[in-house]
C-alpha cells in the first residue's frame, strides 16, 4: 500500500508524480462535521482539490483549493459535481433531532443515489459507516449505516467502520458530546457493565481514508479501524478529564441495561428515535471490533491515546514527555528526594527499549503528593505500575548519589529498627482501608490499558 506521503498523487513513493497535470479531486460529503473538517484540511494539505457539500456552505471558511456546494440527504446532489472526481468520501448522516421512519428511508434512498452517482462517473467509492452497524445495535442510526455498508459494498465501493473518533481542536460528534459532559458534570458514570470503545483520532481516521483514496486497499472490502484492545468507558473519560480539562471527576456507578429500558421508553412516547436515548442504546450494543488487520492492511498506526487527547494531539514528542514525567515521579517516589536529569532520562530509554510509547495515566493528585503511590503498590494489583516501579528503583540501586538508601549500609538501633517496623505497619494498614476508595481518589487509572470493570 502506498505511504501517505504520495496519497496526493495516487503514486507509489517510486514514480515521478511530475507526470499529473493537475492535483486529483475529491468529492467529500457532510464536509462542515467534525470529521469533514478534518478530512478537507488534510486533504489540502496533502495536495487534492475537494469539492466540499454541506447542508450550510454559506457561513464556511473560503480555503484555497475548496469549492463549497449546497447538499442535503432531502434533495439529490447535481450530477455534475462528480465530473472527474477520482474519490468519493460519504460522511453526511443525520445526526441531530427525531428520527422516524420516513426520515431513516429518505437517509438510505439520498446515500443510493450518491452511491449511483459516484458509479456512474468512475470514481471510487469510500463510505464511512460505525461500529454500531456490526454489533446488532437497533437504533435508526445503526440500521441505517448497515443498510447502506450493502449497498456501498455491492457496487465494488469501501466501507469504513471507525470506532470512537475523538481529538482535534474542535470537537463534535460523539466526542463533543463527551467534552461537554467532562467538563460540567462534577459527578460522571461509570457504566455497569463498562461498554467496550475502541477510539481513533480524527487526524488518524482522514489518514486511512485519503490513502483508500488514493488508490490504497481493495475495492468491496471493509475495514474496521480504532484501538486495537480497546479502553473502557471510565477509563477514556477518566484521561479525557485530565488531559484535556485538567480534572478529576468523581464516579457514580450506574447500570446499563436499566437505563437502556428507559431510553426506550422516553423514544417510544416521543414518537422517533434520537438524542440521549439513541447514545445510550448505541452504548449497550457495543461489541469489539477486530481492527488489527486492518490497521495492517492500511499500514496504520495510532497514536498513543493520552496525547492524542490533548488540544494539540500530536503524534510525537508528547509521549516522551509523559515518560520523563512518569520517570521523575517514580524515581523521587523510591529515592525520597528529587532525581537529578540524567537518571529520569535512562529511564525513559529503558521504557523506549521496551516499546512502550505512552505514560502512566497517573491522577494529578499523585503528581502532587508522590507518596500517595504507596496505597497503589501492592503485589499483581497494577501490572504496570509494578514493572514501572521495578525499574525506577534498579536505575536508582546504581546511582552512587542513592545506594545508601538501599544498601542499609549504617547498622540500625534496635529501637529505630521497631519504630520503622510500627510505621510500615501502619502504612498498610491505612493503604488496605484507602484501596477500596481508590477509584473515588481517581488514582485507579494507574495503569498502562487497564480496565474499568
Amino acid at each position: 500500500m502506498m505511504r501517505f506521503d504520495a496519497i496526493a498523487t495516487g503514486l507509489s513513493p517510486g514514480e515521478n508524480p511530475g507526470l499529473l497535470t493537475e492535483p486529483p479531486l475529491l468529492l467529500v460529503t457532510g464536509a462542515s462535521g467534525y470529521i469533514g473538517r478534518a478530512l478537507v484540511r488534510l486533504a489540502v494539505g496533502a495536495g487534492w482539490c475537494v469539492r466540499a457539500l454541506a447542508r450550510s456552505p454559506g457561513g464556511l471558511p473560503r480555503i484555497p483549493g475548496v469549492t463549497w456546494h449546497p447538499y442535503d440527504l432531502a434533495h439529490d446532489p447535481d450530477p455534475g459535481l462528480f465530473s472527474g472526481v477520482r474519490a468519493v468520501v460519504h460522511l453526511a448522516a443525520m445526526t441531530q433531532g427525531r428520527v422516524d421512519r420516513e426520515t431513516e428511508a429518505r437517509e438510505v434512498a439520498a446515500g443510493r443515489r450518491l452511491f449511483e452517482l459516484a458509479g456512474e462517473s468512475g470514481a471510487r467509492l469510500l463510505f464511512v459507516s460505525s461500529q454500531s452497524a456490526v454489533t446488532g445495535a437497533e437504533s435508526a442510526y445503526a440500521r441505517v449505516k448497515r443498510t447502506l455498508e450493502g449497498e456501498a459494498l455491492s457496487r465494488r465501493g469501501i466501507v469504513v467502520r471507525p470506532g470512537l473518533v475523538y481529538g482535534g481542536g474542535h470537537p463534535g460528534g460523539q466526542f463533543g458530546f463527551l467534552c461537554r459532559l467532562v467538563a460540567t458534570l462534577p459527578i460522571l458514570p461509570r457504566f455497569v457493565p463498562a461498554p467496550p470503545l475502541q477510539p481513533i483520532h480524527v487526524e488518524d481516521l482522514c489518514r486511512a481514508l485519503l490513502s483508500l483514496a488514493a488508490g490504497g486497499g481493495e475495492t468491496s472490502t471493509s475495514y474496521n479501524l480504532g484501538d486495537r484492545e480497546g479502553v473502557t468507558w471510565q477509563r477514556f473519560l477518566r484521561l479525557l478529564a485530565w488531559e484535556r480539562f485538567r480534572r478529576c471527576p468523581l464516579w457514580l456507578p450506574v447500570p446499563l441495561l436499566p437505563l437502556s429500558w428507559a431510553a426506550r421508553l422516553m423514544d417510544r412516547f416521543s414518537g422517533g428515535e434520537g438524542g440521549i436515548g439513541q447514545r445510550v442504546q448505541g452504548l449497550v450494543a457495543l461489541k469489539e471490533m477486530e481492527t488489527a488487520t486492518s490497521l495492517v492492511a492500511l499500514e496504520l498506526t495510532l497514536r498513543p491515546l493520552r496525547s492524542g487527547l490533548r488540544r494539540g494531539g500530536g503524534n510525537s514528542g508528547p509521549w516522551r514527555r509523559d515518560l520523563a514525567g512518569e520517570g521523575y515521579l517514580l524515581l523521587r517516589y523510591v529515592a525520597g528526594s528529587r532525581p537529578p536529569v540524567g537518571m529520569v532520562c535512562r529511564y525513559v530509554r529503558v521504557q523506549e527499549r521496551a516499546g512502550v510509547r505512552e505514560g502512566l495515566p497517573l491522577a494529578p493528585v499523585v503528581h502532587a503528593l508522590p507518596r500517595l503511590l504507596w496505597i497503589l503498590e501492592r503485589p499483581g494489583a497494577a501490572r504496570d505500575l509494578e514493572r514501572s516501579l521495578a525499574i525506577a528503583v534498579a536505575i536508582a540501586e546504581a546511582s552512587p548519589r542513592f545506594a545508601d538508601r538501599f544498601l542499609q549500609l549504617r547498622p540500625l538501633s534496635p529501637i529505630l529498627a521497631l519504630f520503622e517496623a510500627f510505621v510500615a505497619g501502619v502504612r498498610e494498614v491505612l493503604a488496605r482501608m484507602c484501596r477500596p476508595w481508590v477509584g473515588l481518589m481517581g488514582l485507579r487509572g494507574a495503569v498502562r490499558g487497564e480496565g474499568d470493570g
